[in-house]
């Protein structure tokens, strides 16, 4: 390096270590249940096409051990969208220093959720009706006595 000098540049030997490393690319699927939904609007939901996504993952052998489909995590951010199917990129969890990948997207829909049903006059119902055998069968009982 510059600024580095040896003492005795005549007797000077100077060992060096290299390892090297086979860089590697490899296959992964990414489960859609791996991907976190930002920017969704409460009164909207999220739906994927596909229930998986294929992810080419480059690196060295030793890094590329250490991934595995099951622990291979993604993001997209659906703001903005409105009602209708899309393509999102997703971006993954991975550290841009290490490794590198193809870009990958999934196909999305963007759908309206549905309220929750108020059911409480059947509920109602349902309880009279449990109500008036009970209190038919304890004036039964009276009158048997």
């Amino acid at each position: 390096p510059e600024g580095v000098s040896l003492v005795n540049s005549d007797e000077a030997n100077i060992s060096v270590t290299v390892k090297i490393e086979t860089y590697n690319t490899t296959g992964l699927v990414l489960s859609t249940n791996n991907i976190t939904v930002n920017g969704l609007d409460e009164e909207n939901k999220c739906s994927f096409s596909n229930s998986n996504v294929s992810v080419q993952v480059s690196g060295n052998s030793t890094d590329l051990a250490k991934l595995s489909s099951a622990n291979l995590k993604g993001t997209i951010d659906v703001s903005g969208l409105t009602t209708g199917t899309h393509m999102v990129k997703v971006g993954l969890s991975l550290d841009t220093g290490v490794y590198k990948w193809n870009e990958v997207s999934v196909e999305v829909t963007i759908t309206k959720a549905k309220a929750n049903d108020e059911s409480d006059g059947n509920n109602s119902d349902s309880n009279n009706s449990g109500n008036n055998t009970q209190n038919e069968n304890q004036s039964e009982e009276e009158n048997e006595q």
